[in-house]
């Protein structure tokens, strides 16, 4: 995929955080197979403003564009410009990008987003800090104290200060609110590197549909050569820019506060100029008058190794709220423990004790006492230096970001697809078009419900393009003379040895030519003619894995079974989305909620081709489904429940066979949610009292005739009965499966099914 990442600068002349994120993200991409194309702004001195010349950094196409805000005479110039929107349109021109992937608007054009838009080009947007809805970029007033919250009175105020020149009032300010939240929200995707930052920013009016959180990852290279065993404090160190929000004059009190000698403080980092203020680092040296501190000054990026291999201790002490903060991670690269402010993204960089210590933001006294207690103690920072945490690397956050592009490049096809008012529908044997979606059926001996499965899906109406695609397993009553009468209907046969329901339909995904896969059985039929259309329609949103709907009982199916569909899939209501969960939220949840965030059937259903190369289904012989929807919910995927869309199934099947079926569904239920429906052995012969008093005005309900509901009244003790046995026996199966106890059990009731 070819990849236009924009930021407001590159090395040489810009490497803060954002530039060493970006140059690190897009290095990780190349190794994958994407190829990416960078773009910037840069200084405009001796150029000819908007003029754009390309060179190359890293053996990447770089485009500088020149901008110095020579004409910026109001607020608004700060987040749009029609001429940098149209140079960095000649970019999109010059590189036809696959995504565009913007890291941040500083010193350049929100409006952009607009001609992207326009141009149906799918697009990213990292969210690496506050500059969108505060441009001072970190929420804190000219006294270093945070915005809680966002008060447009107060907000003029601090800017009016800052930009004199410009007209600064709550109006204004919220007038730009609405148009960057407009354009902000309808790109294809929001990326923030941490649950901290993506919460301020969906407070700020972002779309939460929109906001991923995609952990930054680091470069290891350098790192493991430092690394060595800290056994007490000699130096004490600050890495990054030394500016008032990072909080460096709060560790040079902390440090008066200790009064040591025998210990160094190394402050490294350079020292900009704060928002048109500058002597911030003159006042620091002057307090540090006969103190043990040396200002290091700048550094570039690749020095950051060799220097933390001189620190043991390293004061993260921001007074803003830090949306990631990358120093923590390297230090933690570098074996090196950490003292950090409280607050922010910090404090999902580590737990308090393990790789580092945290203390109250701005708390000069007890910065001073963490640092006394760990100079004291040296089994102390020894131990912390010992449990420092694993840091993502950034190749795991490449393949993450990698996956995003496709998915949303994907999404964007989806929504164009459906844009379209003609009915494209099943595409015919010759034709050249690529589907959008492929119907996969597994079949063997599907005859005679395979007949009328195909019958509706060659007449499904959609705006998109689809192909049917079937896996035969050894059929020999007659469904390949069946499908031979349909030549658009592409068939691969295999033995029957071969077919297994988790890895036959991981073939039949991995064979399918759309991005959408829609996966039925041979006898379930779709109702009408939109039933594709409608199911498909849920992946607009670009994190939808997959998609499961109703089942309509046949018209013979026998009373128990209609009842079982009845409680199991409704035909009305909006779909249901299930789905993401974290592991810590899951495993915090009861066994039931565990099952409905999870489960799918794959009965009827579909699913997104790349979800399913990330999260392919497991080698099982029952639950495939139900087990795949679990990881896929894990790994940050929805699932959709579309009760509007419908397809005819059902069995009648022998109470012996219905007794194996739940007693496996149990089964798997237990193994993956822990649910156990019934705990004890005396609850099996009170539920089925229940489940006959349930069933018999159920079966006496139905239209049939007498004759049918006596036969069927019969049978119920029965089955009431060993329903509820195959229940408690399912459940119960798993800790003798565990302890190697009546195996033959299980063996005997996984035979036929």
């Amino acid at each position: 995929m070819k990849v236009l990442m924009l930021t407001m600068g590159l090395p040489p002349a810009s490497r803060g955080g954002t530039e060493v994120h970006v140059m690190g993200l897009a290095r990780a991409l190349r190794r994958r197979g994407d190829r990416v194309v960078l773009a910037c702004r840069e200084s405009a001195e001796g150029r000819t403003p908007f003029s754009v010349r390309r060179e190359a950094l890293d053996g990447f196409d770089v485009y500088r564009m020149a901008y110095d805000f020579h004409d910026a005479t109001s607020y608004r110039a700060i987040h749009e410009h029609p001429s940098i929107d149209a140079a960095l349109e000649g970019v999109v021109d010059a590189v036809a990008p696959d995504v565009v992937h913007i890291h941040h608007f500083s010193c350049l054009s929100t409006s952009f987003l607009d001609r992207l838009h326009a141009r149906r080009i799918p697009t990213v947007v990292t969210l690496h800090d506050h500059w969108l809805p505060c441009p001072r970029g970190q929420r804190i007033t000219p006294e270093l104290e945070i915005c809680e919250t966002l008060d447009r009175n107060r907000c003029a105020t601090c800017l009016g200060a800052l930009w004199p020149h410009f007209d600064v009032g709550p109006k204004v300010l919220e007038e730009a609110d609405t148009r960057l939240l407009r354009r902000l929200n309808r790109v294809d995707l929001l990326i923030a590197p941490s649950e901290f930052h993506a919460r301020r920013m969906i407070e700020w009016g972002l779309d939460p549909a929109l906001v991923r959180v995609v952990v930054h990852g680091l470069e290891s290279d350098g790192y493991e050569a430092v690394r060595r065993r800290r056994s007490g404090v000699r130096v004490v160190g600050f890495l990054g820019s030394v500016i008032p929000s990072k909080g460096v004059h709060v560790l040079i009190e902390a440090w008066k506060r200790l009064g040591r000698t025998d210990i160094e403080l190394v402050v490294h980092g350079e020292a900009p100029t704060f928002h048109g203020r500058d002597g911030y680092v003159d006042g620091l040296r002057a307090a540090c008058d006969g103190l043990r501190v040396r200002f290091a000054g700048a550094y570039e990026p690749a020095d950051v190794p060799r220097l933390l291999r001189g620190i043991d201790v390293l004061v993260v002490p921001p007074v803003w709220w830090e949306s990631f903060c990358l120093t923590a991670r390297e230090a933690f690269l570098a074996g090196v423990p950490v003292v950090a402010s409280g607050h922010g993204a910090l404090l999902e960089a580590f737990e308090d004790g393990n790789g580092g210590r945290f203390f109250p933001p701005g708390d000069v006294e007890a910065l001073a006492a963490t640092l006394a207690d760990l100079i004291d103690h040296p089994e102390r920072h020894e131990a912390l230096a010992a449990s420092v945490p694993a840091v993502r690397s950034i190749a795991e956050c490449a393949d993450e970001t990698s996956r995003l592009y496709a998915s949303v490049a994907a999404a964007r096809r989806h929504r164009e697809a459906l844009d379209g008012s003609d009915a494209l529908g099943l595409l015919g044997p010759d034709a050249t078009a690529t589907p959008y979606c492929t119907v996969f059926i597994p079949t063997w001996n599907g005859l005679p419900e395979l007949s009328g499965v195909l019958a509706k899906l060659v007449v499904q109406r959609t705006p998109f393009p689809f192909e049917i695609l079937v896996i035969d397993s050894g059929s020999t009553d007659g469904t390949l003379e069946l499908l031979a009468e349909y030549p658009s209907i592409r068939v691969i046969r295999i033995p029957n040895s071969e077919f297994n329901h988790g890895t036959t339909r991981n073939r039949g995904v991995a064979e399918a030519r759309g991005e959408i896969v829609a996966l039925l059985t041979q006898d379930a039929e779709p109702v009408d003619d939109r039933w594709l259309a409608r199911l498909v329609g849920n992946f607009s949103d670009p994190r939808v894995a997959g998609v499961y709907c109703s089942q309509r009982p046949r018209p013979d199916c026998d009373p128990f079974a209609r009842d079982r569909l009845k409680d199991w899939t409704a035909e009305s209501g909006p779909p249901v989305v299930q789905g993401p969960v974290t592991p810590e939220a899951f495993e915090s949840m009861t066994p039931w909620e565990r099952y409905l965030v999870s489960r799918f059937d794959d009965v009827a259903s579909c699913v997104r081709k790349s979800a399913m190369v990330e999260v392919p289904y497991a080698r099982r012989q029952f639950g495939e489904d139900v087990e795949w929807g679990k990881r896929a919910v894990l790994a940050g995927w929805k699932i959709v429940n579309d009760p509007g869309s419908v397809v005819i199934h059902s069995h009648t099947s022998p109470v012996l066979y219905e007794f194996k079926r739940v007693y496996l569904d149990h089964q798997n239920l237990h193994e993956l949610f822990g649910l156990h429906t019934l705990p004890r052995w005396t609850d099996v012969p009170l539920c089925a009292v229940r489940y006959f008093l349930h069933l018999l005005p159920v079966v006496w309900r139905d239209d049939r005739d007498v004759a049918f509901k006596l036969w069927w009244t019969l049978k119920l003790p029965l089955y009431a009965f060993t329903q509820n046995l195959a229940q408690w026996l399912g459940a119960k199966s798993v800790a003798w499966k565990r302890d190697g106890r009546h195996r033959w059990v299980d063996a005997l009731l996984r035979k036929s099914v």
